[in-house]
């Protein structure tokens, strides 16, 4: 393998990248980015409630956000499981990927 794909579809192509990451074939870093792509992917923000004018949200950024809409009324959006990440397509859990981060972070 020469350098890291700009796509990676497969978790053999992410597993062929780690390792062309710790040996030295790949740079390490865009491989981490590419599983890092992996845990940010994970989260969606879902409708929570409106808020009134002047309320504020029922927690901090990035578990809460808030967003104004075209009429002024204020959304706020909860922090949830993206159903069908790929990190779930993949089969892979979150320590899965924060090991193999770690591994090429050694190197």
């Amino acid at each position: 393998m020469h350098g890291v794909p700009a796509r990676l579809q497969t978790r053999e192509d992410y597993e062929r990248v780690h390792v062309a990451g710790l040996v030295g074939e790949a740079d390490r870093r865009a491989a981490i980015r590419h599983l890092e792509g992996l845990l940010s992917g994970r989260w969606d923000y879902q409708f929570d409630r409106y808020l009134d004018e002047g309320e504020a949200p029922d927690g901090e950024a990035p578990e809460y956000i808030v967003l104004e809409q075209e009429d002024g009324r204020r959304r706020q959006e909860r922090r949830a499981f993206a159903q069908g990440a790929t990190i779930e397509i993949l089969g892979y859990s979150e320590s899965e990927v924060l090991a193999k981060i770690a591994e090429l972070q050694e190197v």
